[in-house]
Protein backbone atom coordinates (compact mmCIF):
# COMPACT_ATOMS: atom_id res chain seq x y z
CA UNK A 1 0.00 0.00 0.00
CA UNK A 2 2.90 2.41 0.51
CA UNK A 3 3.52 3.07 -3.22
CA UNK A 4 -0.21 3.77 -3.61
CA UNK A 5 -0.13 6.15 -0.64
CA UNK A 6 2.99 7.91 -1.97
CA UNK A 7 1.41 8.47 -5.39
CA UNK A 8 -1.76 9.81 -3.80
CA UNK A 9 0.24 12.14 -1.56
CA UNK A 10 2.22 13.46 -4.54
CA UNK A 11 -0.97 14.21 -6.45
CA UNK A 12 -2.54 15.96 -3.45
CA UNK A 13 0.60 17.98 -2.72
CA UNK A 14 0.47 19.58 -6.16
CA UNK A 15 -2.71 21.42 -5.17
CA UNK A 16 -2.74 21.33 -1.37
CA UNK A 17 -0.53 21.95 1.63
CA UNK A 18 0.19 18.87 3.73
CA UNK A 19 1.10 19.42 7.37
CA UNK A 20 2.53 16.36 9.09
CA UNK A 21 2.27 15.95 12.84
CA UNK A 22 -0.21 18.83 13.17
CA UNK A 23 -2.42 17.45 15.92
CA UNK A 24 -5.86 19.07 16.03
CA UNK A 25 -6.80 20.77 19.30
CA UNK A 26 -10.02 22.64 18.52
CA UNK A 27 -12.57 23.23 15.79
CA UNK A 28 -14.99 26.14 15.87
CA UNK A 29 -17.18 28.22 13.55
CA UNK A 30 -16.29 31.90 13.36
CA UNK A 31 -18.03 34.28 10.95
CA UNK A 32 -19.46 31.34 9.01
CA UNK A 33 -16.13 29.56 8.50
CA UNK A 34 -14.36 26.74 10.28
CA UNK A 35 -11.31 27.68 12.33
CA UNK A 36 -9.14 24.71 13.16
CA UNK A 37 -6.33 25.13 15.67
CA UNK A 38 -3.50 22.70 16.32
CA UNK A 39 -1.73 21.91 19.57
CA UNK A 40 1.20 23.95 18.22
CA UNK A 41 -1.02 27.04 18.07
CA UNK A 42 -1.36 27.17 14.27
CA UNK A 43 -4.75 28.07 12.81
CA UNK A 44 -6.38 26.98 9.54
CA UNK A 45 -9.62 28.45 8.20
CA UNK A 46 -11.90 26.61 5.78
CA UNK A 47 -15.38 26.65 4.32
CA UNK A 48 -15.62 22.85 4.45
CA UNK A 49 -13.95 20.13 6.50
CA UNK A 50 -13.49 16.43 5.85
CA UNK A 51 -13.02 14.63 9.15
CA UNK A 52 -11.30 11.22 9.27
CA UNK A 53 -10.68 11.19 13.01
CA UNK A 54 -12.25 8.31 14.94
CA UNK A 55 -15.42 9.63 16.54
CA UNK A 56 -14.05 9.11 20.04
CA UNK A 57 -11.14 11.43 19.24
CA UNK A 58 -13.31 13.97 17.43
CA UNK A 59 -15.76 14.24 20.33
CA UNK A 60 -12.81 14.89 22.70
CA UNK A 61 -11.74 18.01 20.77
CA UNK A 62 -12.54 21.53 21.91
CA UNK A 63 -15.72 22.02 19.87
CA UNK A 64 -18.23 24.86 19.80
CA UNK A 65 -21.19 22.51 19.62
CA UNK A 66 -22.05 19.34 21.56
CA UNK A 67 -21.06 16.14 19.80
CA UNK A 68 -21.54 12.68 21.25
CA UNK A 69 -20.88 9.32 19.68
CA UNK A 70 -22.03 5.87 20.78
CA UNK A 71 -19.78 4.06 18.28
CA UNK A 72 -17.22 1.76 19.86
CA UNK A 73 -13.89 0.80 18.31
CA UNK A 74 -11.70 -2.25 18.18
CA UNK A 75 -7.96 -1.92 18.59
CA UNK A 76 -5.32 -3.90 16.72
CA UNK A 77 -1.93 -5.41 17.46
CA UNK A 78 0.13 -6.21 14.39
CA UNK A 79 3.36 -8.16 14.62
CA UNK A 80 5.77 -8.25 11.68
CA UNK A 81 8.30 -11.09 11.73
CA UNK A 82 11.10 -11.82 9.28
CA UNK A 83 12.02 -15.48 9.66
CA UNK A 84 14.79 -17.40 7.98
CA UNK A 85 12.79 -20.39 6.79
CA UNK A 86 9.53 -20.60 4.78
CA UNK A 87 6.82 -21.69 7.21
CA UNK A 88 3.72 -22.01 5.02
CA UNK A 89 2.77 -21.98 1.36
CA UNK A 90 -0.51 -20.27 2.21
CA UNK A 91 -0.87 -16.52 1.82
CA UNK A 92 -3.69 -16.02 4.36
CA UNK A 93 -4.54 -18.19 7.38
CA UNK A 94 -7.36 -17.49 9.85
CA UNK A 95 -6.65 -18.90 13.32
CA UNK A 96 -9.21 -20.06 15.88
CA UNK A 97 -6.81 -21.76 18.31
CA UNK A 98 -6.85 -19.82 21.60
CA UNK A 99 -3.27 -20.93 22.26
CA UNK A 100 -2.19 -18.59 19.45
CA UNK A 101 -2.48 -14.89 20.49
CA UNK A 102 -3.05 -13.60 16.94
CA UNK A 103 -6.01 -14.45 14.74
CA UNK A 104 -4.66 -14.03 11.22
CA UNK A 105 -1.31 -14.98 9.69
CA UNK A 106 -0.41 -13.40 6.34
CA UNK A 107 2.64 -14.60 4.45
CA UNK A 108 3.65 -11.53 2.44
CA UNK A 109 6.49 -13.41 0.79
CA UNK A 110 3.85 -15.18 -1.30
CA UNK A 111 3.20 -11.84 -3.03
CA UNK A 112 6.81 -10.71 -3.28
CA UNK A 113 9.94 -12.69 -2.37
CA UNK A 114 12.38 -10.95 -0.01
CA UNK A 115 16.08 -11.71 0.14
CA UNK A 116 16.13 -11.22 3.91
CA UNK A 117 13.73 -14.09 4.56
CA UNK A 118 10.02 -14.82 4.90
CA UNK A 119 7.93 -11.82 5.95
CA UNK A 120 4.96 -12.70 8.15
CA UNK A 121 2.18 -10.44 9.37
CA UNK A 122 0.46 -11.59 12.58
CA UNK A 123 -2.69 -9.60 13.33
CA UNK A 124 -5.24 -9.45 16.10
CA UNK A 125 -8.27 -7.21 16.65
CA UNK A 126 -9.29 -6.82 20.27
CA UNK A 127 -10.61 -4.40 22.86
CA UNK A 128 -8.17 -1.81 24.14
CA UNK A 129 -9.02 -3.03 27.64
CA UNK A 130 -7.71 -6.53 26.83
CA UNK A 131 -4.71 -7.69 28.83
CA UNK A 132 -2.69 -8.38 25.69
CA UNK A 133 -3.19 -4.84 24.37
CA UNK A 134 -1.75 -3.40 27.59
CA UNK A 135 1.47 -5.40 27.22
CA UNK A 136 4.67 -3.76 25.99
CA UNK A 137 6.33 -4.61 22.66
CA UNK A 138 8.79 -7.09 24.18
CA UNK A 139 6.05 -9.15 25.85
CA UNK A 140 3.78 -9.09 22.78
CA UNK A 141 6.72 -10.19 20.62
CA UNK A 142 7.42 -13.05 23.01
CA UNK A 143 3.81 -14.21 22.98
CA UNK A 144 3.39 -13.87 19.22
CA UNK A 145 6.61 -15.80 18.67
CA UNK A 146 5.35 -18.51 21.00
CA UNK A 147 2.21 -18.67 18.82
CA UNK A 148 4.30 -19.11 15.67
CA UNK A 149 6.29 -21.89 17.35
CA UNK A 150 3.06 -23.55 18.46
CA UNK A 151 1.96 -23.60 14.83
CA UNK A 152 5.23 -24.49 13.11
CA UNK A 153 7.80 -25.66 15.64
CA UNK A 154 11.26 -24.02 15.76
CA UNK A 155 11.29 -20.56 14.13
CA UNK A 156 14.49 -18.63 13.40
CA UNK A 157 13.61 -14.92 13.70
CA UNK A 158 15.81 -12.40 11.91
CA UNK A 159 13.84 -9.27 12.85
CA UNK A 160 10.51 -8.26 14.35
CA UNK A 161 8.37 -5.20 15.05
CA UNK A 162 5.06 -4.70 16.84
CA UNK A 163 2.54 -1.97 15.99
CA UNK A 164 -0.58 -0.99 17.92
CA UNK A 165 -3.61 0.95 16.67
CA UNK A 166 -6.05 2.13 19.33
CA UNK A 167 -8.89 2.91 16.88
CA UNK A 168 -8.32 0.30 14.19
CA UNK A 169 -11.94 -0.12 13.11
CA UNK A 170 -15.44 0.74 14.30
CA UNK A 171 -17.46 -2.13 15.73
CA UNK A 172 -20.29 -2.68 13.27
CA UNK A 173 -22.89 -3.97 15.70
CA UNK A 174 -26.61 -4.37 15.04
CA UNK A 175 -27.31 -0.75 15.99
CA UNK A 176 -24.45 0.76 14.00
CA UNK A 177 -26.72 2.20 11.29
CA UNK A 178 -28.94 3.81 13.94
CA UNK A 179 -25.92 5.11 15.87
CA UNK A 180 -24.57 6.90 12.77
CA UNK A 181 -27.85 7.85 11.04
CA UNK A 182 -27.44 11.60 11.59
CA UNK A 183 -23.67 11.75 11.38
CA UNK A 184 -23.28 13.57 8.05
CA UNK A 185 -25.57 16.40 9.17
CA UNK A 186 -24.32 16.63 12.77
CA UNK A 187 -21.84 19.39 11.93
CA UNK A 188 -23.00 21.57 8.99
CA UNK A 189 -20.21 21.92 6.44
CA UNK A 190 -18.36 18.81 7.60
CA UNK A 191 -18.21 15.39 5.99
CA UNK A 192 -17.17 12.36 8.02
CA UNK A 193 -15.00 9.92 6.08
CA UNK A 194 -12.92 6.82 6.73
CA UNK A 195 -14.02 3.52 8.24
CA UNK A 196 -17.00 5.15 9.91
CA UNK A 197 -18.57 6.11 6.57
CA UNK A 198 -18.30 2.95 4.47
CA UNK A 199 -20.93 0.83 6.25
CA UNK A 200 -22.48 -1.51 5.12
CA UNK A 201 -19.52 -2.16 2.81
CA UNK A 202 -16.37 -3.93 3.96
CA UNK A 203 -13.15 -2.33 5.19
CA UNK A 204 -11.14 -2.66 1.99
CA UNK A 205 -8.73 -0.44 0.05
CA UNK A 206 -11.38 0.26 -2.59
CA UNK A 207 -14.01 1.31 -0.08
Amino acid sequence: LQPLTDRFESAVARRCEIRRGARVASLRRESGRFVLRTTAGDAVTADRVVNTLPLELFSALDLDRPFRSEVEYQSAICGIFVVRQPLTELYWTNIIDDRVPFKVLVNHSRLQPYEAGTVLYCGNYLRSTAELYRQDEAEITRRYLAGLRHMFGPVDVIASRVFKARHATPIYDRRFAARTAGLQTAVPGMRFAGNIAIYPHGRTVSN
